[in-house]
């Protein structure tokens, strides 16, 4: 059943009001995690997740779930389970939706998980031409790499201005590739090596991992990437902990730019603050971008926030301090990741739907998503 609730506004600036109303759909059961909502183009809503986890000794078996909505995620449909269904392995299902319709799935996939005898973290590249019907897998590691020690991708693949798609992949030990393909992710037969400019050598994280494509008119390729900031050249900074004595939850958005279609990174500028990750981006029906990202550490409370930014012909920029959508603000304040993951897409009537889980006293996830509107309209 549906809830409705309010939806405050952190440090309104901008807007005239602190809150606007929102409508929150629980789906699923508990245990589901890291949900991700896309929209197909016509109109159909869809939703991926996970669940599961620990086994014994260590071990991991996770399953993806999709689900579908046709009445712009008012209700939605039981889940299909693509793991067991279709051998659509992986964790953390993230959502590209191409002009034409074709579905794609990044994923990565467990050394520990029962099913990965390969000793590594793996990726891969679930493809539809079916919505969602049936299933191919392109397995997404960095070109003659004789020994892995994990690979990550782009949560996104980029379909640029010219169709052509684009697709990060990298290796713990700085391999970093971008893959290109030309029929709609059917075949990825250009595979190049990227410089990361200002990148200290000793960065031995996956860099393409978590990060999110975003093209301007002009051509210009930015990716929005969570990074450990202490590796990025004039960006080059200490890291915090967390009061868990982690750091990974302290990493934060870094957004950088491309002029070469992916031979180059460099560096542009640091978004958010430390705690701050899991990025989105949506161009709105009126142009304007907005930004989806998870509060996962130093601040209370965790959650899912929104901001809205600008986008001229050449760059993209977001007020990161002031009117911040607070979507999400479930998880109790002394419960350890709340997990987040939002991404939101719109609606034919302009309705905004932002997909996220949230964690109770118990530690257990719960998946929802948020439908509301922008502030006048």
């Amino acid at each position: 059943m549906s809830e409705k609730t309010i939806i405050p506004i952190e440090a309104a600036n901008q807007l005239t009001v602190d809150a606007i109303p929102g409508e929150r759909v629980p789906l699923g059961s508990p245990g589901d995690y890291k949900p991700c909502v896309a929209r197909l183009p016509d109109g159909t809503l869809l939703l991926v997740c996970f669940f599961g986890g620990g086994l014994e000794e260590g071990l991991a078996r996770e399953e993806i779930l999709l689900y579908r909505s046709t009445d712009d995620g008012q209700t939605w449909s039981r889940p299909r389970n693509l793991t067991l269904e279709q051998d659509v392995l992986g964790r953390e299902p993230y959502l590209t939706v191409l002009r034409d319709g074709t579905l794609l799935i990044t994923v990565h996939f467990l050394a520990n998980d029962v099913r990965n005898p390969a000793g590594y973290t793996r990726s891969f590249v679930h493809r539809s031409d079916d919505e969602g019907a049936t299933w191919t897998t392109t397995v997404a590691e960095p070109t003659g790499t004789a020994e892995m020690r994990g690979t990550c991708t782009t949560r996104t693949v980029l379909e640029l201005h010219d169709g052509s798609l684009m697709l990060g992949v990298a290796g713990r030990g700085g391999q970093r590739e971008v893959w290109r393909s030309s029929d709609g992710g059917r075949t990825w037969t250009e595979k190049f090596p990227s410089k990361i400019e200002e990148l200290d050598p000793a960065y031995d994280g996956p860099f393409f991992g978590e990060g999110v494509w975003w093209q301007v008119q002009s051509g210009k390729i930015y990716l929005l990437n969570r990074m450990n900031p202490h590796y990025v050249g004039r960006f080059a900074e200490s890291v915090p902990k967390d009061k868990y004595g982690r750091t990974d939850n302290v990493d934060r958005m870094i957004l950088y730019e491309t002029t070469d279609e992916g031979h180059t990174f460099q560096p542009s500028r640091p978004m958010g603050e430390h705690g701050e990750m899991y990025p989105a981006l949506l161009r709105m029906a009126d142009g304007r971008p907005l930004l989806t990202f998870t509060v996962r550490s130093l601040r209370d409370p965790v959650g899912v926030r929104c901001v809205v930014g600008n986008e001229s012909e050449d760059d993209i920029q977001f007020d990161m301090v002031h009117d911040r959508f607070m979507i999400d603000t479930q998880t109790p304040k002394d419960i350890y990741s709340g997990g987040g993951f939002g991404r939101t897409v719109q609606t034919n009537d302009g309705t905004l739907l932002t997909s996220y889980s949230w964690r109770d006293a118990s530690y257990a996830t719960h998946v929802e998503v948020m439908r509301w509107k922008m502030v006048g309209g």
